[in-house]
């Protein structure tokens, strides 16, 4: 068995998806930020959600997943080549080619499990995204869904301001 960081998983190993026991679950660890300067985040450890209030002072939840929402992140994680991704990806303008104006969006996604670790971070201000950004871009979606779908969340206070 391999413990944290201590397996490396090939392409081929990927492609495989093997069944994540019922009690492993509780191992997958999750952390995610998001928006601009990342400042929504989902952290699974502490069981918490911080939700940018743009002009006032986030705002900390407790905010849990359930077992099926954290597999499902990690299957997700695993089809998206999620933990063949580079530490950093590097949106075009950060290689000269193209930049849009406004707020750029920062994500950073941290997964852990007993069979699996990746951390991924991307600054995006690009008009147009990479194949690895559009599976990462799919990735937070999915995670963002599963939040924005949570009771705790929909009872949060509606920022008073907004990021143009």
């Amino acid at each position: 068995m391999c413990g944290f960081g201590a397996c490396k998983t090939s392409l081929a190993q990927e492609q495989v998806k093997p069944t994540i026991p019922s009690h492993s679950a509780e191992t997958i660890e999750i952390i995610c930020h998001y928006g601009v300067g990342g400042k929504n985040q989902l952290d699974t450890v502490k069981g918490t959600f911080t939700y940018d209030m743009v002009i006032d002072p986030p705002t900390v939840i407790q905010l849990a997943l359930s077992e099926m929402e954290r597999k499902e992140i990690l299957n997700a994680a695993r089809t998206a080549g999620f933990f063949s991704m580079p530490k950093i990806l590097l949106p075009p303008e950060k290689q000269g080619t193209n930049f849009c104006m406004g707020p750029c969006r920062t994500y950073y996604i941290s997964i852990k499990s007993p069979q699996y670790e990746n951390d991924v971070s991307l600054d995006n201000c690009s008009c147009t995204q990479q194949e690895e950004e559009k599976k990462l871009s799919n990735l937070i979606t999915l995670i963002t869904s599963i939040i924005a779908s949570k009771s705790e969340f929909k009872a949060l206070p509606k920022p008073r301001a907004g990021y143009l």
